[in-house]
């Protein structure tokens, strides 16, 4: 469906016309229902990284290197870091191992968060906290477009202008979002059809996890034994 054709099909689901649910606050429920859906997908999409096609560029961002600076920034729509690579001096690329100082310090296993890997050097691991990715060590170079993230980032959100753009999943799966939407009015006006929607609403939860959880039907599988030691 395209944006035009979920709006309707809102008001047909719950007897509403752009007066009674405006254009303004079906975009805004749209939108919460599109986060929705990229988190439900993000979560069962196995090695296929799912990916919004209403997008032109691929989710791979590139930042400067710079010497001695450990923390750099992300974009909030970024929901998933998959991979942190660096350009080293010699124009390799080099993936970073992902740790997790925290833990590691209330365990005790390190004396200083603060202190540990801060001397420049070359790069090994990273760290993801809050917005931000530190780097350990730091760089002790500084380079243009060094410093690569592989991520995913949630849907692409409609405009209160948008008529012919359709979501960037699944085609079949797109009432979900007119479901969702339509519930979000019945609920507050207590419709009669608010329990019904809440029902299709989650069928359709369910077929957006089914669908993008068995999405890599090409990989071959394999039988691992389990071992049991039965003396």
């Amino acid at each position: 469906m395209d944006y035009t054709t979920l709006q309707a099909d809102v008001d047909f689901l719950v007897d509403t016309d752009s007066n009674t649910y405006t254009v303004a606050d079906k975009t805004r429920n749209f939108n919460i229902a599109l986060d929705e859906v990229s988190g439900v997908i993000i979560g069962c999409d196995g090695t296929w990284q799912w990916d919004d096609t209403n997008y032109t560029d691929l989710p791979i961002g590139l930042t400067n290197v710079v010497s001695g600076q450990q923390d750099y920034s992300f974009a909030d729509e970024h929901l998933v870091i998959e991979a942190i690579e660096i350009k080293n001096t010699d124009s390799t690329w080099t993936r970073l191992k992902p740790i997790d100082l925290y833990p590691e310090y209330n365990q005790q296993s390190i004396s200083s968060i603060t202190d540990y890997l801060s001397t420049p050097g070359k790069p090994e691991y990273y760290d993801k906290v809050g917005g931000s990715i530190f780097l350990y060590p730091p760089a002790n170079y500084s380079q243009d477009s060094s410093l690569k993230a592989f991520f995913q980032r949630k849907a692409q959100p409609f405009t209160t202008g948008d008529t012919t753009k359709k979501p960037g999943f699944a085609n079949h799966l797109h009432r979900y979002l007119s479901l969702s939407v339509a519930y979000d009015w019945a609920i507050s006006k207590t419709h009669p059809k608010a329990n019904w929607l809440a029902s299709k609403k989650q069928e359709y939860r369910e077929l957006i996890k089914a669908f993008y959880s068995k999405r890599t039907k090409d990989e071959t599988k394999r039988l691992v034994p389990n071992w049991q030691d039965n003396r």
